[in-house]
């Protein structure tokens, strides 16, 4: 069931921390329904969700899970010099105890996914249950060069080069050359401002580490990777879960980074099992 709101414009709202700083979210599906926490990966250190291009692209991925009060937070504004996910953590923490007032589900994707390990074992009264996707438990040596490669492109004004080498990480479809080639024509280079907050992000997940810490995550935990993943490849991903307490782990076989996209049915269909919610529909288990 979804609130009379659903076709309703999308409107960024703020989130005062108490060091003056402020966390951009919006809020969809229904708002009666039990609270999920979505935490972005780095792409939002060039569209976090202030801004308008972003907020149009929120809908489509969350109508699966329409069903919950759908919280999703950007990181805050403005950064600090030397973000870390364990900040991120923090502030996410903040948010909830405020806005919510009680524990959340919580789903992260790739720096999400880092973020969201930090939430769970700093603040275990605050999480229900952990979706992690296409994340890593540290920033391992192949983590790191395909990122810190990212930042240098975008340093050096390389915005192309940037977004075909992303783009090639996160979609391995079928549809991929002709996608890539049209959002090249249409990708307009980010602002000066918009590559420094990318830039502070990447730093945040070149420094980050939970190894020494997920052992105190308590809530039942999701772990899905796609097996053709170069970021965080299944090895990493059986790394992370090997570290938790209670895990379950799912690898999809033709998926790379930017699996939730492009495979929505059957991320959608592994998620919303996990958190007890069933799909709407029938639901193929091996993804095309």
């Amino acid at each position: 069931m979804t609130s009379g709101r659903a076709n309703a414009p999308l409107v960024a709202r703020r989130f005062d921390l108490p060091d003056g700083a402020t966390l951009p979210y919006v809020e969809l599906g229904d708002p009666a329904g039990p609270p999920l926490l979505a935490i972005p990966g780095l792409s939002d250190g060039l569209a976090p969700v202030s801004d308008a291009h972003a907020l149009a692209a929120l809908r489509p991925p969350a109508d699966a899970f329409a069903g919950f009060r759908i919280l999703w937070v950007s990181y805050r504004e403005p950064l600090s010099s030397e973000p870390t996910t364990e900040q991120a953590a923090d502030d996410l923490s903040e948010f909830v105890r405020s806005v919510v007032g009680g524990p959340v589900a919580v789903y992260g994707h790739s720096m999400g996914g880092m973020t969201a390990q930090h939430l769970a074992a700093r603040h275990p009264d605050l999480v229900d249950r952990l979706v992690l996707i296409a994340t890593v438990t540290w920033a391992d040596p192949g983590f790191a060069r395909i990122i810190q490669r990212w930042a240098d492109l975008l340093a050096n004004g390389r915005w192309r080069a940037f977004n075909r080498e992303a783009f090639d990480v996160s979609f391995r479809g079928t549809r991929h050359a002709p996608l890539r080639r049209l959002l090249l024509a249409l990708a307009k280079p980010p602002s000066a401002a918009a590559v420094e907050r990318h830039l502070r992000l990447t730093r945040a997940c070149l420094t980050h580490d939970a190894r020494s810490v997920l052992d105190r995550v308590e809530a039942p935990t999701l772990v899905v990777g796609g097996a053709l993943d170069p970021l965080a490849p299944p090895a990493s991903i059986d790394e992370l879960v090997g570290q938790l307490r209670q895990a379950r782990r799912v690898v999809l076989p033709r998926a790379a980074h930017g699996l939730a996209e492009e495979h929505s049915r059957v991320h959608a269909a592994v998620v919303l099992d996990f958190l007890g919610a069933p799909p709407s529909g029938p639901v193929r288990v091996d993804p095309h």
